[in-house]
Protein backbone atom coordinates (compact mmCIF):
# COMPACT_ATOMS: atom_id res chain seq x y z
CA UNK A 1 0.00 0.00 0.00
CA UNK A 2 1.29 3.50 -0.80
CA UNK A 3 2.66 5.76 1.95
CA UNK A 4 0.03 8.44 1.39
CA UNK A 5 -2.80 5.90 1.52
CA UNK A 6 -1.40 4.36 4.72
CA UNK A 7 -1.36 7.81 6.36
CA UNK A 8 -4.85 8.79 5.18
CA UNK A 9 -6.35 5.49 6.30
CA UNK A 10 -4.71 5.68 9.74
CA UNK A 11 -5.35 9.35 10.46
CA UNK A 12 -8.53 8.78 12.49
CA UNK A 13 -6.53 6.61 14.91
CA UNK A 14 -3.76 9.17 15.52
CA UNK A 15 -3.23 11.54 18.43
CA UNK A 16 -3.34 15.32 17.86
CA UNK A 17 0.47 15.46 17.73
CA UNK A 18 0.64 12.56 15.27
CA UNK A 19 -2.01 14.19 13.08
CA UNK A 20 0.27 17.24 12.96
CA UNK A 21 3.07 14.97 11.70
CA UNK A 22 0.76 13.31 9.17
CA UNK A 23 -0.46 16.61 7.73
CA UNK A 24 3.06 17.99 7.40
CA UNK A 25 4.26 14.89 5.57
CA UNK A 26 1.28 14.88 3.20
CA UNK A 27 1.84 18.58 2.42
CA UNK A 28 5.63 18.24 1.94
CA UNK A 29 6.27 14.86 0.36
CA UNK A 30 9.22 15.95 -1.80
CA UNK A 31 10.98 17.58 1.15
CA UNK A 32 10.34 14.69 3.55
CA UNK A 33 11.89 12.07 1.26
CA UNK A 34 15.36 13.65 1.75
CA UNK A 35 15.20 14.88 5.36
CA UNK A 36 16.42 13.21 8.58
CA UNK A 37 13.99 12.24 11.30
CA UNK A 38 15.55 14.76 13.72
CA UNK A 39 15.29 17.62 11.20
CA UNK A 40 11.70 16.65 10.42
CA UNK A 41 10.88 16.70 14.13
CA UNK A 42 12.35 20.20 14.49
CA UNK A 43 10.41 21.53 11.49
CA UNK A 44 7.11 20.19 12.85
CA UNK A 45 7.89 21.10 16.46
CA UNK A 46 7.63 17.62 17.96
CA UNK A 47 10.04 15.16 19.54
CA UNK A 48 12.01 12.74 17.37
CA UNK A 49 10.37 9.87 19.25
CA UNK A 50 6.98 11.09 17.95
CA UNK A 51 8.22 10.71 14.39
CA UNK A 52 9.41 7.17 15.03
CA UNK A 53 6.14 6.19 16.75
CA UNK A 54 4.19 7.66 13.85
CA UNK A 55 6.20 5.64 11.32
CA UNK A 56 5.49 2.44 13.24
CA UNK A 57 1.78 3.30 13.42
CA UNK A 58 1.56 3.23 9.64
CA UNK A 59 3.18 -0.22 9.77
CA UNK A 60 6.67 0.71 8.59
CA UNK A 61 9.67 -0.55 10.56
CA UNK A 62 11.90 2.53 10.46
CA UNK A 63 12.43 6.02 9.07
CA UNK A 64 14.95 4.87 6.45
CA UNK A 65 12.48 2.33 5.04
CA UNK A 66 9.82 5.06 5.12
CA UNK A 67 11.96 7.44 3.01
CA UNK A 68 12.89 4.73 0.50
CA UNK A 69 9.25 3.74 0.03
CA UNK A 70 8.19 7.37 -0.26
CA UNK A 71 10.91 8.05 -2.84
CA UNK A 72 9.80 5.09 -4.95
CA UNK A 73 6.18 6.20 -4.71
CA UNK A 74 6.98 9.76 -5.83
CA UNK A 75 9.16 8.51 -8.68
CA UNK A 76 6.33 6.31 -9.91
CA UNK A 77 3.87 9.19 -9.65
CA UNK A 78 6.10 11.54 -11.63
CA UNK A 79 6.28 9.06 -14.52
CA UNK A 80 2.49 8.76 -14.72
CA UNK A 81 0.37 11.26 -16.72
CA UNK A 82 -0.61 14.15 -14.49
CA UNK A 83 -4.33 13.80 -15.21
CA UNK A 84 -4.36 10.59 -13.21
CA UNK A 85 -3.72 12.46 -9.97
CA UNK A 86 -5.42 15.20 -8.04
CA UNK A 87 -9.07 15.99 -7.51
CA UNK A 88 -11.60 16.50 -10.24
CA UNK A 89 -12.22 20.23 -10.67
CA UNK A 90 -15.05 22.29 -12.07
CA UNK A 91 -12.86 23.11 -15.08
CA UNK A 92 -12.06 19.50 -16.00
CA UNK A 93 -13.27 18.24 -19.37
CA UNK A 94 -15.43 15.14 -19.47
CA UNK A 95 -12.44 13.27 -20.88
CA UNK A 96 -10.34 14.26 -17.85
CA UNK A 97 -13.15 13.33 -15.46
CA UNK A 98 -13.57 9.93 -17.12
CA UNK A 99 -9.85 9.22 -16.90
CA UNK A 100 -9.57 10.33 -13.28
CA UNK A 101 -12.59 8.32 -12.19
CA UNK A 102 -11.33 5.27 -14.07
CA UNK A 103 -7.91 5.60 -12.48
CA UNK A 104 -9.38 5.92 -8.98
CA UNK A 105 -11.50 2.80 -9.46
CA UNK A 106 -8.63 0.78 -10.94
CA UNK A 107 -6.31 1.91 -8.16
CA UNK A 108 -8.83 0.94 -5.45
CA UNK A 109 -9.24 -2.55 -6.93
CA UNK A 110 -5.46 -2.94 -7.34
CA UNK A 111 -4.76 -1.84 -3.75
CA UNK A 112 -7.46 -4.19 -2.49
CA UNK A 113 -5.95 -7.14 -4.35
CA UNK A 114 -2.38 -6.29 -3.29
CA UNK A 115 -3.38 -6.28 0.38
CA UNK A 116 -5.79 -9.21 0.31
CA UNK A 117 -5.22 -11.84 3.01
CA UNK A 118 -5.86 -15.02 1.05
CA UNK A 119 -5.93 -17.17 4.19
CA UNK A 120 -8.79 -15.08 5.58
CA UNK A 121 -10.43 -15.15 2.14
CA UNK A 122 -10.36 -18.97 2.03
CA UNK A 123 -11.88 -19.14 5.52
CA UNK A 124 -14.62 -16.66 4.54
CA UNK A 125 -15.51 -18.67 1.42
CA UNK A 126 -15.65 -21.90 3.46
CA UNK A 127 -18.08 -20.30 5.94
CA UNK A 128 -20.22 -18.94 3.10
CA UNK A 129 -20.26 -22.40 1.55
CA UNK A 130 -21.41 -24.12 4.77
CA UNK A 131 -23.73 -21.47 6.26
CA UNK A 132 -27.40 -22.35 6.85
CA UNK A 133 -28.45 -18.72 6.48
CA UNK A 134 -26.52 -15.60 5.41
CA UNK A 135 -27.54 -12.10 6.49
CA UNK A 136 -25.82 -9.25 4.66
CA UNK A 137 -25.57 -5.90 6.45
CA UNK A 138 -24.86 -2.57 4.78
CA UNK A 139 -26.29 0.94 4.71
CA UNK A 140 -26.00 3.78 2.21
CA UNK A 141 -23.64 3.00 -0.68
CA UNK A 142 -22.61 -0.23 1.03
CA UNK A 143 -26.24 -1.36 0.89
CA UNK A 144 -26.00 -1.36 -2.92
CA UNK A 145 -23.04 -3.71 -2.67
CA UNK A 146 -24.88 -5.85 -0.11
CA UNK A 147 -27.88 -6.12 -2.44
CA UNK A 148 -25.63 -7.17 -5.31
CA UNK A 149 -24.17 -9.95 -3.13
CA UNK A 150 -27.67 -10.98 -2.08
CA UNK A 151 -28.74 -11.35 -5.73
CA UNK A 152 -25.64 -13.41 -6.55
CA UNK A 153 -26.09 -15.75 -3.58
CA UNK A 154 -29.80 -16.16 -4.30
CA UNK A 155 -29.04 -17.26 -7.87
CA UNK A 156 -27.00 -20.23 -6.60
CA UNK A 157 -29.58 -21.33 -4.05
CA UNK A 158 -28.14 -19.77 -0.90
CA UNK A 159 -30.55 -18.70 1.84
CA UNK A 160 -29.43 -15.08 1.90
CA UNK A 161 -31.15 -11.95 3.24
CA UNK A 162 -30.66 -8.24 2.69
CA UNK A 163 -33.04 -5.30 2.76
CA UNK A 164 -32.40 -1.62 2.05
CA UNK A 165 -34.20 -0.85 5.31
CA UNK A 166 -31.57 -1.24 8.10
CA UNK A 167 -34.33 -2.02 10.63
CA UNK A 168 -35.29 -5.07 8.58
CA UNK A 169 -31.62 -6.07 8.39
CA UNK A 170 -31.38 -5.96 12.18
CA UNK A 171 -34.54 -8.03 12.54
CA UNK A 172 -32.89 -10.87 10.61
CA UNK A 173 -29.92 -10.92 13.03
CA UNK A 174 -32.20 -11.79 15.94
CA UNK A 175 -33.09 -15.18 14.39
CA UNK A 176 -29.54 -16.42 13.79
CA UNK A 177 -27.71 -19.33 15.39
CA UNK A 178 -24.26 -20.93 15.33
CA UNK A 179 -24.85 -22.37 11.84
CA UNK A 180 -25.49 -18.93 10.36
CA UNK A 181 -23.32 -16.16 8.99
CA UNK A 182 -23.35 -12.37 8.81
CA UNK A 183 -21.47 -10.41 6.15
CA UNK A 184 -21.03 -6.82 7.38
CA UNK A 185 -20.14 -4.28 4.68
CA UNK A 186 -19.11 -0.78 5.76
CA UNK A 187 -16.36 1.35 4.19
CA UNK A 188 -15.51 3.26 7.36
CA UNK A 189 -16.61 0.46 9.68
CA UNK A 190 -18.51 2.92 11.84
CA UNK A 191 -22.13 2.58 10.68
CA UNK A 192 -24.20 2.20 13.86
CA UNK A 193 -26.72 -0.10 12.22
CA UNK A 194 -23.99 -2.45 11.00
CA UNK A 195 -22.16 -2.42 14.35
CA UNK A 196 -25.39 -3.26 16.16
CA UNK A 197 -26.14 -6.06 13.70
CA UNK A 198 -22.70 -7.62 14.16
CA UNK A 199 -23.04 -7.46 17.94
CA UNK A 200 -26.48 -9.10 17.88
CA UNK A 201 -25.27 -11.83 15.49
CA UNK A 202 -22.41 -12.68 17.83
CA UNK A 203 -24.83 -12.86 20.78
CA UNK A 204 -26.66 -15.59 18.87
CA UNK A 205 -23.44 -17.46 18.07
CA UNK A 206 -23.31 -16.64 14.36
CA UNK A 207 -19.99 -16.16 12.56
CA UNK A 208 -19.29 -12.65 11.26
CA UNK A 209 -17.31 -11.53 8.22
CA UNK A 210 -16.46 -7.84 7.80
CA UNK A 211 -15.64 -5.97 4.60
CA UNK A 212 -14.28 -2.57 5.59
CA UNK A 213 -11.51 -0.16 4.75
CA UNK A 214 -8.17 -1.17 6.24
CA UNK A 215 -7.40 -0.02 9.80
CA UNK A 216 -9.03 -0.37 13.20
CA UNK A 217 -12.78 0.21 13.26
CA UNK A 218 -15.72 -1.09 15.34
CA UNK A 219 -17.09 -3.39 12.63
CA UNK A 220 -13.83 -5.23 11.90
CA UNK A 221 -12.81 -5.25 15.57
CA UNK A 222 -16.02 -7.11 16.44
CA UNK A 223 -15.95 -9.54 13.50
CA UNK A 224 -14.45 -13.03 13.31
CA UNK A 225 -13.04 -12.70 9.79
CA UNK A 226 -11.77 -9.44 8.29
CA UNK A 227 -11.48 -8.62 4.60
CA UNK A 228 -10.35 -5.15 3.52
CA UNK A 229 -11.52 -3.15 0.51
CA UNK A 230 -8.95 -0.40 0.23
CA UNK A 231 -9.95 3.01 -1.07
CA UNK A 232 -9.41 6.56 0.12
CA UNK A 233 -12.45 8.79 -0.14
CA UNK A 234 -12.18 12.56 0.27
CA UNK A 235 -14.47 14.80 2.33
CA UNK A 236 -17.36 14.30 -0.07
CA UNK A 237 -16.45 10.62 -0.52
CA UNK A 238 -16.90 11.00 -4.30
CA UNK A 239 -20.34 9.42 -3.86
CA UNK A 240 -18.40 6.39 -2.54
CA UNK A 241 -17.21 5.59 -6.08
CA UNK A 242 -13.79 4.12 -5.29
CA UNK A 243 -14.85 2.32 -2.13
CA UNK A 244 -17.87 0.82 -3.85
CA UNK A 245 -15.73 -0.53 -6.68
CA UNK A 246 -13.29 -2.05 -4.18
CA UNK A 247 -16.14 -3.65 -2.23
CA UNK A 248 -17.72 -5.05 -5.41
CA UNK A 249 -14.40 -6.59 -6.45
CA UNK A 250 -14.25 -8.45 -3.12
CA UNK A 251 -17.86 -9.56 -3.44
CA UNK A 252 -17.15 -10.98 -6.91
CA UNK A 253 -14.11 -12.88 -5.60
CA UNK A 254 -16.16 -14.37 -2.75
CA UNK A 255 -18.96 -15.33 -5.13
CA UNK A 256 -16.65 -17.10 -7.59
CA UNK A 257 -14.99 -18.87 -4.66
CA UNK A 258 -18.37 -20.25 -3.55
CA UNK A 259 -19.29 -21.28 -7.10
CA UNK A 260 -15.96 -23.12 -7.34
CA UNK A 261 -16.84 -25.14 -4.22
CA UNK A 262 -20.39 -25.84 -5.42
CA UNK A 263 -19.78 -25.92 -9.15
CA UNK A 264 -22.44 -28.40 -10.28
CA UNK A 265 -25.26 -27.11 -8.10
CA UNK A 266 -24.33 -23.45 -8.68
CA UNK A 267 -24.11 -23.65 -12.45
CA UNK A 268 -27.36 -25.62 -12.61
CA UNK A 269 -29.13 -22.97 -10.50
CA UNK A 270 -27.72 -20.11 -12.58
CA UNK A 271 -28.80 -21.82 -15.83
CA UNK A 272 -32.30 -22.51 -14.53
CA UNK A 273 -32.63 -18.88 -13.42
CA UNK A 274 -31.40 -17.63 -16.80
CA UNK A 275 -33.78 -19.92 -18.69
CA UNK A 276 -36.73 -18.74 -16.59
CA UNK A 277 -35.95 -15.05 -17.16
CA UNK A 278 -35.45 -15.63 -20.88
CA UNK A 279 -39.12 -16.67 -21.15
CA UNK A 280 -40.09 -13.11 -20.29
CA UNK A 281 -38.18 -11.85 -23.33
CA UNK A 282 -39.98 -14.07 -25.81
CA UNK A 283 -42.79 -12.52 -27.78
Amino acid sequence: MSITLRIKNEIKNLSKTEIKVANYILDNLEEVKTITSSDLAKKIGVGQSTIIKFIKKIDIKGFTEFKISLGEELAKASSTPSYLYGDITLNDSMEDIAKKLSYNSINAISETLDNLNFHQLDIAIDYLHKARKIVILGVGASSLVAKDFFYKLSKIGKMAFHDFDPHVQLTHTTTLNKDDLVVAISHGGESKEVILGVEKAKEHGATTISITNIGNNPVSDNSDINLYSIAYEDLFRSSAISSRMAQLSLIDILFIGIVQKEYQNSTASIKESRDLISKLKKV
